[in-house]
């Protein structure tokens, strides 16, 4: 974690620490009291990270070591072959 803000410090200065997650990229721990309430990251580690977490990706030696195996549905083939793999 960058920092740790308080809730009160969240509530009076929410735009500031919305700003400084988005243009510095910082990642911020919300906590009230002794409690940890919630992590702000910015969205770029959100898509990266979170969003696509259930998402299987393959590389193309992964895909065509399938192919060779016969591992894939022929009618799933024609689709992997244009769909490029986003690496992480």
């Amino acid at each position: 974690m960058n920092r740790i803000v308080t809730m009160l410090e969240f509530r009076r200065r929410a735009g500031d620490i919305l700003n400084q997650i988005f243009y510095r990229k910082e990642r911020i721990l919300v906590r009230r009291g002794r409690k940890d309430m919630a992590v702000l990251i910015p969205l770029e580690d959100y898509q990266t990270y979170i969003a696509d977490a259930d998402t299987e990706r393959y590389t193309d030696k992964e895909l065509q070591d399938m192919f060779r195996r016969d591992a894939v549905p022929a009618d799933l083939r024609s689709w992997a072959l244009q769909a490029k793999p986003r690496r992480r």
